[in-house]
């Protein structure tokens, strides 16, 4: 009789300690799920407060690369090079590009289809920075393996005009001085050119220095 109490009364705790325990568990779920609205209305306070974008991050961007939309596209590049301050200029044979969106549109990719007749090739992405309102462009090649890093934006005429000067990617000239770099992409359908300048005084002269001709003649709107 006594052995029977004692299990009858150890029996009652251990209910009471699993009815308090589920008590706890109960409370602690309904804390965390208030914890976790309070968070969520934090972020979303802190994000309002700095002026972070809650809705359509992509908006911006894409509205902005659709500006360069005529870029895209099989292309006809011919290089000329100047070495007389653009009094003459060398041509070199044509080579076929190709420029396509990336990443949904969030990138634009330049890069040959044939081997360049110049004696290097390049690769062209060009994306644009909503929190800076600048378009960058970037240009790596395959003979001194360097990522030339531009920003700019597109000016009045319809031009995207880019520069090192803020990266500081600049080139080692012959006579010891760093060659900076402008880069004028001309936004139309069917021809079109990119004019590159450079500077040995950190852009307070440029000197036009290589000019690539693009045009587009397979396509039927632009034989007219």
């Amino acid at each position: 009789m006594f052995l029977a109490s004692i299990i009858g009364f150890y029996q009652k705790h251990i209910s009471a300690l699993a009815s308090a325990q589920a008590n706890r568990n109960a409370r602690f779920k309904r804390c965390k799920v208030r914890f976790c609205v309070f968070v969520g209305m934090l972020m979303c306070s802190i994000g309002q407060s700095y002026g972070v974008q809650q809705t359509s991050p992509s908006a911006a961007p894409l509205s902005a690369m659709q500006r360069l939309a005529l870029l895209k596209g099989q292309w006809q590049s011919t290089m000329s090079i100047s070495y007389d301050k653009g009094k003459t200029w060398q041509a070199q044979l044509p080579n076929e590009v190709e420029v396509s969106q990336r990443l949904n549109g969030m990138l634009l990719e330049q890069k040959n289809v044939t081997q360049s007749h110049n004696g290097w090739n390049i690769v062209v992405h060009t994306a644009y920075d909503q929190y800076r309102d600048k378009y960058r462009y970037l240009v790596s090649d395959d003979t001194w393996g360097m990522m030339d890093i531009y920003e700019g934006d597109i000016v009045e005429n319809g031009d995207l005009v880019v520069t090192n000067l803020n990266s500081k990617t600049f080139f080692p000239a012959m006579d010891g001085r760093w060659l900076a770099f402008q880069i004028r992409v001309e936004v139309k359908a069917c021809q079109r050119k990119t004019h590159i300048e450079a500077s040995n005084d950190r852009g307070r002269t440029w000197i036009p220095y290589i000019i690539y001709a693009y045009s587009q003649p397979e396509k039927p709107q632009c034989r007219e």
